[in-house]
Parts: structure tokens; C-alpha cells; sequence
């Protein structure tokens, strides 16, 4: 009787014995696996880091890259500032001789306006005259006839 009572514990003690192993095998089996996964993880993250160093670099690159064309075109963007103030400066004179020259022309034409107002009235007056010599010149032919009518042709002394 003694075995039979024996029996049932120790099929118990054996069951309890198979769950303890296989607690124990599942322990060892998830740990193995979040190694396993930590692993996976950590070539993850090193290549994402190994990844991200070289976007920095890349990064730092381009930033040096940029700051030289940035640098060229301020230099380029001064240069031109220089030319077109060179140029304003150039185009100002331009303008203000150019306006002194048609001040002057303008002055010249005024004067030229009143001298042809002048030779206008000049030759108005010549005009004149030659009428009043012509009407001379008839009167003294006129005369001569009749000086020479009467005298006979002699000169007066």
C-alpha cells in the first residue's frame, strides 16, 4: 500500500518536475529570442547610426559647399552693386552735361529766334528801301530827260 500511496506522488512529482523543466526551457527559449532580437536591434541601430553619420557628413559637405556659393555670390552680388553705382554715377554726369547742352541750345535757339525776327524786319526795311530807290532812281531819270531837254546835253559845272 505504501507504493500505491507512493504512486500518485510521484507522478505528481514528476509532472510538477516535466513543468518546472519546461518553464524553464521556455525561459531559456525567450530569452534566447530577446537576445536574438536584441541582437537584430543593435545591427539595426548601427546601421542606422552608421547611416546618420554619413547623412552628417554629407550634410556637413553640402553646408561648406553652400556657405562657399553663398560667400561668391556676396562677393559677386558687391561687385555688380559697385558697376551699377559706377554706372549711376556715370549716367548722372551723362544727364547733367546733356541737360547743360540743351540749355545752351535752348538759349541758342531764342537767340537765333530773335536774330531771324530781326533779319525779318531788316529785310522788310530793305524791301522798303529798294521800293524808295526805285522811285528815285525814276525820279532822277525823269529829271536827267528833261536837265538834258533843256540844257542841250551840257553837263552843270
Amino acid at each position: 500500500m505504501e507504493n500505491e500511496n507512493r504512486q500518485p506522488w510521484l507522478l505528481i512529482s514528476i509532472a510538477g518536475l516535466g513543468l518546472v523543466l519546461g518553464v524553464l526551457a521556455l525561459i531559456v527559449a525567450f530569452n534566447a529570442k530577446s537576445a536574438s532580437d536584441d541582437a537584430a536591434e543593435q545591427a539595426s541601430v548601427a546601421r542606422v547610426d552608421a547611416r546618420l553619420s554619413r547623412l552628417i557628413d554629407r550634410l556637413g559637405i553640402d553646408e561648406e559647399a553652400v556657405s562657399g556659393k553663398e560667400k561668391s555670390l556676396q562677393g559677386q552680388t558687391n561687385r555688380e552693386d559697385r558697376q551699377a553705382r559706377k554706372a549711376r554715377a556715370g549716367l548722372s554726369s551723362r544727364i547733367s552735361e546733356l541737360e547743360r547742352e540743351v540749355a545752351a541750345l535752348s538759349s541758342s535757339s531764342k537767340q537765333t529766334a530773335s536774330l531771324t525776327k530781326k533779319v525779318g524786319s531788316l529785310e522788310s526795311q530793305v524791301g522798303e528801301i529798294d521800293s524808295e530807290v526805285a522811285a528815285l532812281n525814276q525820279r532822277v531819270t525823269k529829271l536827267s530827260r528833261r536837265v538834258n531837254s533843256a540844257g542841250g546835253g551840257q553837263a552843270a559845272p
